[in-house]
């Protein structure tokens, strides 16, 4: 099975970390956290790899090389630009015959990648994009009003939405509506596809997910791995 990971970032609201490393390779725990990811990956069977890489790109190649220390074959995308996160995909369309894992590199999470590309798979869906619940604190007191009758007061509630987990499935198809050599992000692509009337599909997971993206979620994931 064959997995796309996006490693690609310059990590800027984690700095001055990411100064000296990149994103990927920042530690959790004993471990870089893109180590934690490719390691769940090829415990749930995954045995090809495909790393786009672009901000400081050789660490990150010296450290994994071509995976065989995991018993893994990884290759390597080179972002020579700034591609978002779907650019990168174009460069495998010639190469891809059928659906891929597509994930972020900074993330930290228990998902069964092989269930979610099963999930796909069963689904005949041209995307699937694997949702998480997230709650955030409103800090300010949200007034429920019915015109101007005031009926309700309640102080910095606590919200629930739905987000993108950062986790795809995309089925070769896909790769055609990305335009060559651009910068293009996912949220590009699925609202093109929605306006393509593709098929896009969500698969929701309620496990352990974490976005290293900002410095408050770091070093929560950090503290917790070495507790």
């Amino acid at each position: 099975m064959k997995a796309f990971i996006l490693a690609g970032g310059e990590g800027k609201r984690l700095r001055p970390l990411t100064y000296a490393i990149p994103k990927p390779l920042l530690p959790v725990g004993e471990k870089p956290v893109l180590e934690i990811l490719i390691e769940n990956l090829k415990k749930q069977g995954f045995d090809e790899l495909i790393i786009s890489v672009g901000y400081k790109s050789w660490l990150i190649k010296s450290y994994f090389s071509d995976g065989k220390k995991w018993n893994l074959n990884i290759t390597y995308i080179d972002e020579n630009k700034k591609l978002g996160t779907a650019g990168p995909l174009k460069k495998i369309e010639n190469q891809l015959t059928r659906s891929i894992v597509v994930v972020n590199g900074d993330l930290v999470t228990d998902l069964d990648f092989a269930s979610l590309r099963d999930f796909h798979e069963r689904q005949k869906a041209d995307m699937t994009v694997c949702t998480i619940d997230h709650v955030y604190n409103v800090p300010y007191g949200v007034i429920r009003s019915d015109e101007s009758l005031l009926i309700g007061y309640d102080e910095k509630p606590e919200k629930g939405v739905v987000i993108n987990g950062g986790i795809y499935v995309v089925s070769p198809k896909v790769l055609s509506f990305i335009p060559d050599d651009e910068y293009f992000d996912m949220s590009q692509l699925i609202n093109v596809l929605i306006k393509e009337k593709m098929k896009l599909v969500t698969y929701h997971f309620t496990g352990s997910w974490v976005d290293i993206g900002c410095m408050d979620d770091f070093e929560k994931i950090s503290n917790s791995r070495n507790d």
